[in-house]
This record gives structure tokens, sequence and C-alpha cells, in this order.
């Protein structure tokens, strides 16, 4: 049984680290990487834990049972996440719809927590950002940012030419060349436009 408790919360860990991944820029180093780390551990913690618990409440109903029981741990903890994300229903108040149910606690949590680890990746990038604007040269940083376009698989040819599109709006701009430097190191570090 404690294996799967394990696997459980494993599961919901796993899906809320790839929500965070996807979602943030994470800091190299530094305090501001610990405080980053400390944020989403503690996300990641609480979700297996309530994964977890919902895991021991539910292991035995139903459907459920007869299934071997590493599968019904992996069902269970991704359903967690579906649990939770769900909402029985919405009452309107004053023309704004608040969903009902789990949902709402969830949400508000997680934007707690979200808000907590987007100032400290702000703050990151921002100054891992204006580190290396300060180190390279402009055509450098345009050479590389080109370069990373170029060879990054993960991008379909229309992606790519967008990319290329945007990089030379931001090199023709009419801003200064510390502000286009700055622009193409968040780029690289970061693969936000």
């Amino acid at each position: 049984m404690i294996i799967d408790c394990v696997i459980s919360g494993s599961v919901a860990s796993l899906l809320t680290v790839f929500d965070i991944s996807r979602t943030f820029y994470v800091p190299t180093s530094g305090s501001n990487r610990r405080q980053f780390f400390a944020w989403a551990a503690g996300f990641i913690a609480a979700n297996a834990a309530l994964a977890v618990i919902l895991y021991l409440s539910i292991k035995d109903v139903g459907a459920l049972k007869p299934l071997n029981s590493s599968l019904r741990a992996v069902i269970i903890g991704a359903g967690y996440l579906v649990l939770v994300r769900s909402k029985l229903a919405t009452i309107k108040v004053q023309s704004e719809e608040i969903p009902l149910g789990l949902e709402y606690v969830y949400n508000a949590a997680k934007e707690f927590v979200y808000r907590g680890m987007n100032r400290t990746s702000i703050a990151a990038l921002t100054t891992e950002a204006a580190s290396m604007a300060s180190q390279r040269s402009l055509k450098e940083l345009a050479v590389q940012a080109k370069a990373y376009i170029t060879n990054n698989n993960l991008l379909s040819e229309d992606d790519k030419n967008l990319r290329k599109s945007w990089l030379l709006k931001v090199l023709q701009d009419s801003t200064s060349e510390e502000e286009k430097g700055l622009t193409l190191a968040t780029y690289l570090l970061s693969e936000r436009m």
C-alpha cells in the first residue's frame, strides 16, 4: 500500500511539475532560484499529499477496487488534478461568475503560489537578461538568437519563420540598442517573444 501511495503522489507531482515548467522561466542561480524552488516544492508537495489522501479515501470504491493497485494509484493520482479543477456549479455575483466546488479553493491556492513564483521568476529573468545583454554586443545576441531559432527542433517551420520575423522587427525597431539587447537576451533565456 505504501508504494501505491508513492505512485499516486508521484503522478500528481509530475503533472504539477509539467504545469510549472511550461508556465515559468526557472532562474538559473542564486537566491531567486532557491526562492522559486521553495514555492514550487511546496506546491508540488501539497498536490502529492492531497493525491495520497484521495487515494487512501477512494482506493476501494466501486470500479476502482478490482484494478491492479498500481494502475489504481496512477488513475487516482492523475484524477486528483482533474477533480480539483472541476466545478460543481457557478453562481453569478455582480455579473461575475464564481465557481462552486474544489476548483475555487484549488485555483485560489494555485494563484497565490503562482504569483510568488512569478515575482521570483520575473526578478531573476530581468537580472539575468540584463547581465547577458551587458556582456554581449547586439550583433552577438542577434546571431545567437537566429541560430537558436534555426536549430530549435521543437519549432515548426511556421514558428521558425514567425520568430525570425519577430527578430528582424526587434532589430529594426527605433528603440535603443540597449533595449534591443535586453529583449534578445530575455528571448534567449526564456524562449518567449
